[in-house]
């Protein structure tokens, strides 16, 4: 516990006057809006938060401030929720008492205050809404520079990319690194097609996902998501700095997608490192040439050499008060 903070010293609070205040406060001014604060939890980790919500709170305080940050604002001692990992817990009356015979099972997602580990991580944004933005055990964190500690939710970015019917994949990298960086498939139709209605000529995917008009419109694409995360105060920091659109498709017979074409992103990260270390090592080109199986069985192999494009990231929004 630490013991540098300014209140370390200060007499502990009674959470029963506080809950009797809010209580009160509810009587004497029916339409304030009571807040079910950081502290409350402090004094009583089990339902602090939930037993002022009883007595007559209205408004659960999430932690919006980002994670880097935390400490600077730990004014007294064990403050709650400074080391949140950001996976979305649920306590109810109705939630299953334990697995069937199945202790560990139960061990597992039920802690010992009664919370549920639902797997997913997210947040409570400015509004009061839940976001649901990944699973947490793929949740990271950005390391060094201007975003340093910030989170950092790589299918949450994949997914926003994949909205736009030109892209087809992405795998997004950030953990860990000073920045975020992505590849890119293009969707070999719609682009296809969209080359097409203004005259431009390409021999197959490879030739087409080189293309500088396709790189431009990719380009967009990926500076609107950016646009997106930066008025989002939890996610600012993962706007992606630099991408490349890959030279072949994701494929599950490559062993890059899962059969459900889940993106393999760690297998990914490996078998192109080369084009890793040249986004993150600031090329501004890299030459590869990969292994490829075609549907007839056949074996052959995939060579291009991929420009790398660097992309306009916004500084993060600040709400107005």
């Amino acid at each position: 516990m630490p013991t540098d903070t300014p209140l370390a010293q200060a007499s502990g609070g009674n959470p029963e006057l506080v809950l009797k205040m809010i209580a009160v406060t509810r009587l004497v001014t029916g339409n304030t809006n009571i807040p079910a604060t950081t502290a409350l939890a402090t004094l009583n980790r089990h339902d602090g938060r939930e037993l002022g919500l009883v007595r007559g709170a209205n408004v659960v305080m999430p932690n919006l401030t980002p994670p880097q940050y935390r400490k600077l604002y730990e004014i007294y001692p064990d403050k709650a929720c400074v080391a949140e990992s950001g996976e979305v817990m649920v306590k109810s009356a109705g939630l299953l008492k334990e697995y069937y015979k199945n202790p560990a099972a139960t061990a597992e997602v039920l802690d010992a205050d009664g919370w549920y580990h639902t797997g997913d991580a997210g947040f409570l944004d400015a509004g009061g809404h839940l976001k649901i933005i990944d699973r947490a055990k793929d949740v990271g964190r950005i390391m060094g520079g201007a975003n340093d500690g910030a989170m950092f939710a790589p299918k949450y970015v994949e997914n926003k990319l994949k909205f736009f019917p030109f892209i087809k994949e992405a795998v997004a990298f950030g953990d860990k690194r000073e920045k975020v960086c992505a590849f890119v498939n293009i969707d070999f139709e719609a682009v296809g097609n969209w080359a097409e209605k203004r005259n431009l000529p390409y021999a197959g995917y490879t030739d087409l996902a080189a293309k500088p008009e396709v790189l431009e419109l990719v380009r967009e694409c990926v500076e609107k998501v950016n646009a997106d995360l930066s008025a989002d105060t939890m996610l600012a920091g993962s706007q992606i700095s630099r991408f490349l659109v890959l030279h072949k498709e994701l494929d599950a017979d490559d062993g890059e997608l899962t059969r459900t074409r889940k993106v393999r992103r760690g297998y990914i990260g490996e078998k192109y490192q080369v084009l890793v270390d040249a986004l993150y090592g600031g090329s501004k080109e890299q030459f590869i040439e990969t292994a490829v199986k075609f549907e007839d069985g056949r074996s052959g192999s995939v060579s291009a050499t991929v420009k790398i494009i660097d992309a306009k990231t916004y500084p993060a929004m600040k709400k107005a008060a």
